[in-house]
């Protein structure tokens, strides 16, 4: 999906750093590689340069657990949600404790973003291809 493309960096246009930086600095990426357009429709909160804020804005939740999920990586996108894990790299959005997580990887190798899903103990994954 993203081969060829701009180096990920823990970092982003806007130059301030946010708590929790893993949507923004993923965001920046996508933008950086025309994969997202900047302030997305799902985005319930941008920084300066429109870079996402809020890692369940990329996620798609269901039935009573849909508010506040923006549904990004799908309607902005593209892409397709399975609870299984694909055979090599994808976008996953995770969380435990209804903290989210986002990045580029596999579940236990992050190749974009602050860390993989293991990393922080994660305990629920939507995988998006």
């Amino acid at each position: 999906m993203v081969s060829g493309s701009k180096s990920y960096v823990n970092s982003c246009k806007c130059n301030t750093r946010k708590e929790n930086n893993c949507a923004h600095y993923l965001s920046n990426w996508l933008i950086e590689n025309g994969k997202l357009s900047a302030n997305p429709a799902g985005a319930t909160a941008t920084c300066s340069e429109g870079r996402v804020l809020r890692a369940k804005d990329f996620a798609t939740g269901a039935g009573s657990n849909s508010v506040g999920f923006g549904n990004i990586f799908k309607n902005e996108m593209g892409l397709s949600m399975s609870l299984n894990p694909p055979t090599g790299n994808c976008f996953i959005y995770c969380e435990r404790g209804g903290r989210g997580h986002v990045y580029y990887g596999t579940k236990s190798n992050c190749v974009a973003g602050t860390g993989s899903g293991e990393d922080f103990g994660m305990t629920y994954y939507q995988y998006y291809s």
